[in-house]
This record gives structure tokens, sequence and C-alpha cells, in this order.
């Protein structure tokens, strides 16, 4: 009998604890990403916890990785601006990486031998290099704007096409 008294108290106190567990239904979460865009999978993980019911997103912070911050930055409020959620705020966060420089890549290098990847610096061929404080212009999606010109025709309310 007192054995089953303990188990009955270790059960009410475990279903007590984990009570005030459930009253949290999201996370509050800031997200620290590089933001690389305009589609790719840095975005779309940002889109994954701003869109999750599981989350409650605070703010996002931007800095270098694949491409310069500004850039960066551009992209992450554009993507906030198409998916109506301006009311997440963006912090620019550092431009340059805090522990590596292009001079001490260029150095080990020398040592180790080439470093195939290296984000912002990167030179591959067939994608434009440009500085920290150059923001090349927002790819345009000439795909979906002649596909909204299509959906106009379907939807005339006079029944004539509108030429595409």
């Amino acid at each position: 009998m007192n054995r089953m008294a303990s188990l009955a108290l270790f059960f009410s106190l475990t279903l007590f604890c984990a009570l005030p567990l459930r009253a949290q239904d999201k996370r509050k979460v800031i997200i620290d990403q590089d933001c690389a865009g305009p589609g790719g999978t840095d975005m779309q993980s940002v889109l994954a916890l701003i869109n999750s019911p599981e989350t409650d997103v605070l703010g996002i912070t931007v800095l270098t990785g694949d491409a310069w911050r500004d850039e960066e930055v551009q992209h992450t409020l554009r993507l906030l601006e198409i998916i109506g959620r301006t009311d997440i705020p963006v912090v620019p966060g550092a431009v340059f990486p805090l522990v590596n420089s292009k001079e001490y890549i260029a150095r080990w290098e020398t040592l180790y031998g080439k470093v195939v990847y290296q984000g912002a610096w990167n030179y591959a061929k067939g994608h434009s290099v440009h500085g920290p404080w150059e923001i090349p212009p927002m790819p345009r999606n000439t795909h979906n704007e002649s596909r909204q010109r299509r959906c106009r025709a379907f939807h005339d309310p006079h029944g004539s096409p509108i030429p595409a």
C-alpha cells in the first residue's frame, strides 16, 4: 500500500510540474541568419520559422555570409514585405567576419591549399563579385509577372481578354 501511495504521489507531482510547460504555446525566437537570397535555403528556413504555429519570431539579425550583409538585409526585408510580416524587426549585424579576414584566408591558402568556398569573398565563375557597400538591384521575376498578366486575362469582369 505504501508503494501505491508513493507511485500516486510521483505521478501527481509529475503532472503538476508538467502543466506549466504546456502553458507556453509558442517559443519566442530571434532568428540569426545570413539570409542569402532571394530564394535559397536560408530564406526557406526563415519562412519556416515565421510560419510555424509553434514559434513567435521577435526579430531577425542578418550578417555577412554567402553574400554581403546589406544585400542580405534587402532580401530579408523584401521577403517580409511579400509575406505581409513587416512587423518583424530586421537588425543588421556584422559586415565583416569577427575572426577571419581576406588576408587570413590568403595566408592560410599558402600554407594548406585552396579554400574552395569563401562566403561573400567567393570568386566563383558565373557569380558577380561586388564589395560590401554595393547593393545590386533585386532580381526581377519576369515569369511571375507574365503569369499575373495571364491570370488577369481569365478574371476580366467584362469578359474581354486582357492582352499579355
